[in-house]
């Protein structure tokens, strides 16, 4: 390694050449390539829902390090199958994926998370392996897991802020959203907030069983209250659900669910 960071992406030029000739990663680049990539745009993440998985105190450290001045909204876990849970419930923008740890290793948990994406006919989260390993065959497993791009330990901020860079849509880096509330408003708009961010976990949980009703009821409280504390997209999503919900439109749904999550989390209250 000594101090090399190899990324193997898959519209990465380094993939393409260790691809070249080959049918089944070809495939594979088809299915996973993230839509928005733009070759040579470097940036810092900004707002963005990121998801790490990994079993190492320290290697989590360094990470939320290198996050916590971007605006960056950050969960953490500490094996494969805790990961594959959390993205069950919430919408992330990019996931970290240790390869090595314990319950579900990450290429079993990435495995999970692209079948999960197919099964709602969602397009593909950029999914970063993160290994201490270098060698072409870490980095072949790793693609054929599904991983985006396979990043090698130790990792340094520009080389981890560089590879969001090259595959996270500009669209969906984000800055805040200021909002101004009164100031009778602001000891109980904390908590109003932390209520929606639940909601938008219950949401999830009853799109995934298919209770239509519950998704109704929540978007009808929403858009009732949403506009008199002061967040007037909150009541328009709540409309959007409740008539999603009648009409039986889970890819709206879904949709609206995301465009809550993406608010909440760029919400800045002045």
């Amino acid at each position: 390694m000594g101090g090399k960071h190899a990324m193997r992406g898959l519209d990465h030029p380094f993939h393409r050449a260790i691809c070249s000739g080959r049918r089944a990663c070809a495939c594979r680049r088809r299915r996973y390539a993230v839509r928005g990539w733009r070759p040579g745009e470097h940036r810092d993440p900004r707002g963005l829902r990121v998801l790490l998985a990994d079993d190492s105190d320290e290697n989590r450290f360094l990470i939320r390090e290198y996050l916590k001045d971007t605006g960056c909204t950050l969960d953490e876990v500490e094996n494969g199958a805790l990961a594959v849970q959390k993205f069950k419930e919430q919408r992330y923008d990019v996931v970290l994926m240790d390869s090595d740890m314990p319950v579900l290793d990450g290429y079993g948990a990435t495995s999970r998370i692209r079948a999960l994406e197919a099964e709602r006919q969602s397009s593909a989260v950029p999914i970063f392996a993160l290994t201490a390993h270098a060698f072409r065959e870490a980095q072949d497993r790793s693609i054929e897991a599904g991983c985006t791009a396979h990043l090698t330990k130790p990792i340094k901020k520009s080389t981890l802020f560089k590879a969001i860079a090259e595959v996270v849509p500009t669209s969906v880096a984000r800055e805040p959203v200021k909002v101004a509330v009164e100031d009778w408003l602001k000891p109980v708009v904390g908590g109003y907030l932390d209520s929606r961010r639940a909601d938008a976990r219950t949401l999830r949980e009853a799109l995934e069983c298919g209770d239509y009703s519950a998704i109704r009821l929540l978007g009808h409280r929403m858009a009732g209250t949403g506009g008199g504390y002061g967040f007037g997209p909150i009541t328009d999503i709540g409309n959007a659900l409740e008539e999603s919900a009648l009409a039986g439109d889970s890819a709206r749904m879904r949709a609206s669910i995301d465009d809550l999550d993406r608010y909440l989390q760029t919400i800045q209250l002045e």
